[in-house]
């Protein structure tokens, strides 16, 4: 994947480096350009699949985000609890 960065803060290296672990988009260029913002900070992603390029935007001036965004989160198992239907609440059609 080509990277090309009009940042002076995030060479292609740093790029590199960042999106180790990520999958890959081959045949892709990633575009990496400022994203300047009014109130806060976040980022701002386009996919051009004719041109097979992809666009990341990234807030200018750059500051951490404090929020945790999960990659390849795994589902947690939820056991099933007893239903109460109309049944169970004595409504049902046989009277009781």
């Amino acid at each position: 994947m080509r990277i090309v960065s009009t940042l002076p803060d995030f060479p292609g290296t740093r790029i590199r480096h960042i999106l180790t672990g990520l999958p890959r988009a081959k045949g892709y260029r990633l575009d990496i350009k400022p994203l300047r913002y009014r109130t806060s900070p976040h980022l701002a992603g386009l996919c051009d699949y004719d041109t097979r390029v992809i666009t990341v935007q990234v807030p200018e001036p750059f500051r951490a985000f404090r929020a945790r965004i999960p990659y390849r989160a795994k589902r947690l198992t939820v056991s099933l609890l007893p239903v109460r239907g109309p049944r169970a609440e004595g409504i049902g059609g046989d009277g009781l």
